[in-house]
């Protein structure tokens, strides 16, 4: 099996491989389209002093809009009790990992800053464990369920901030208007449901895919399919079940039912909402904190539910989550701890009321008053009992595999590929990347 994890001597030369996979902050803090893809340009990169102490610590982060602004108070708030920290706030709206990666390969890598789960696999040797410098107390108190799904491998070389248990995120005055107050469970019940509301002519698509892939996912698991097996060893995306799902999908694609983000005039999932241009769009919490700061009259009549589901299966859905890393080459090592754990606590309270991400700590879910104003976000908590829950972690080599589907999922999209010659070459390229 190839190790892809990155050496000194690596990490330059990884830059080109980096994700094309456009995640939203959580994916991490998961706040509007943009984050971690992308070629990046040096000079969109806005660098912001916070705090006046002589020891001159670097914290790195991607998100716009609400949770740019969210993340620098929460840094701001930090320097303020440690009289001695100043930070350096980088804000890097594109390119994310390129520009991570040659910061590591310059020794220039900040002390602390995002990882999105999908590349700390391959950033692994230049990470910090976490497992043994947390407090026990801190651990046990993280989701297991969640924590299972995101980050399963030996060490814990980053640590969950939040997570998205995603959703399809719908304007119900939409649907009503097609017929439909209720959200449909199954398949077909969905496909007429989206056809409806087509037929209304309210929209330019009934669902628009915020990014392209991620309901497909979501799909595969509610169908019982897999990508990897359960030890991610092997390749499994070419099975009855998938093909199913892929045959599925290509049949909303066709009867334009189903639209992605570039078929649409928004740029956005929450504007493609928002504007009126599709009756829903699938991603998390981030969704509804826009709606609420630019779209009011929309969050208003604003629902979420789970992506559907063949009958007689069992539902299921996507988990997207990015956490802080510390860097093994920190001068501030002690400092970057205390940060993460300010980070992860009471630190953490005023990212928690923007609704952006879900706390994946459960003693805060008593805690943030939001869960108990907005009864969206306990419909969410409650996505936690589905038996199918799937998350975008395939072991070392999450980064390559990944960037291995996306081609494939593209020309599956505009319709240059049919289901089973994806599927087959999806799984032949990447069981070559693992042998």
């Amino acid at each position: 099996m190839v190790d892809e994890r990155l050496t000194r001597r690596k990490v330059v030369a990884a830059t080109a491989a980096s994700s094309v996979l456009g995640l939203s902050g959580c994916i991490g803090g998961l706040g509007g389209n943009g984050g971690n893809g992308g070629n990046g340009n040096e000079s969109d990169v806005e660098e912001v002093e916070l705090g006046d102490g002589e020891k001159q610590m670097e914290f790195a982060g991607w998100g716009d809009g609400v949770e740019r602004e969210t993340v620098e108070g929460m840094l701001e708030s930090f320097a303020q009790e440690r009289d001695e920290i100043a930070i350096n706030y980088q804000h890097v709206p594109d390119g994310y990992e390129d520009r991570l990666r040659t910061q590591f390969g310059a020794g220039e890598a900040p002390d602390t800053f995002y990882m999105g789960m999908e590349a700390s696999g391959s950033f692994e040797e230049v990470l910090v464990d976490l497992q043994p410098e947390l407090d026990q107390e801190l651990l046990d108190d993280m989701d297991q369920s969640v924590m299972d799904a995101v980050s399963p491998r030996e060490g814990l070389y980053y640590l969950p901030k939040d997570f998205q248990y995603n959703a399809l995120v719908h304007n119900t005055e939409v649907l009503s208007n097609a017929g439909y107050d209720e959200f449909p469970e199954h398949w077909e019940e969905f496909r007429s449901m989206l056809e409806a509301v087509r037929d209304e002519g309210e929209v330019e698509y009934p669902v628009v895919n915020g990014d392209p892939y991620w309901l497909t996912f979501a799909l595969i698991a509610a169908n019982g399919g897999q990508v990897m097996n359960d030890d991610r060893s092997e390749c499994v995306i070419n099975s009855e079940e998938n093909v199913e799902t892929f045959e599925y999908i290509r049949g909303l694609r066709e009867d334009d039912l189903l639209g992605l983000p570039d078929e649409v005039a928004s740029d956005g999932d929450f504007a493609q909402l928002g504007e009126g241009d599709a009756a829903m769009v699938y991603g998390g919490g981030w969704i509804l904190a826009e709606l609420k700061s630019g779209y009011e009259d929309v969050n208003e009549v604003a629902d979420i539910a789970a992506p559907p589901y063949p009958e007689g299966e069992e539902p299921g859905t996507l988990i997207l989550c990015a956490g802080y890393s510390i860097s093994t080459e920190t001068e501030y090592h002690d400092e970057s701890l205390d940060l993460v754990n300010y980070l992860m606590g009471d630190g953490i309270m005023p990212w928690l009321e923007t609704g952006i991400a879900l706390s994946i700590r459960e003693s805060h879910r008593d805690q943030v008053d939001l869960y108990e104003e907005d009864e969206r976000y306990q419909e969410w908590f409650e996505f936690s009992e589905f038996p199918r829950l799937t998350a975008q972690e395939y072991g070392p080599n999450t980064q390559e595999i990944i960037n291995t589907i996306n081609p494939q999922l593209e020309g599956f999209y505009q319709g240059e590929i049919d289901p089973q010659q994806t599927l087959e070459t999806i799984e032949n390229e990447v069981n070559g990347i693992l042998e």
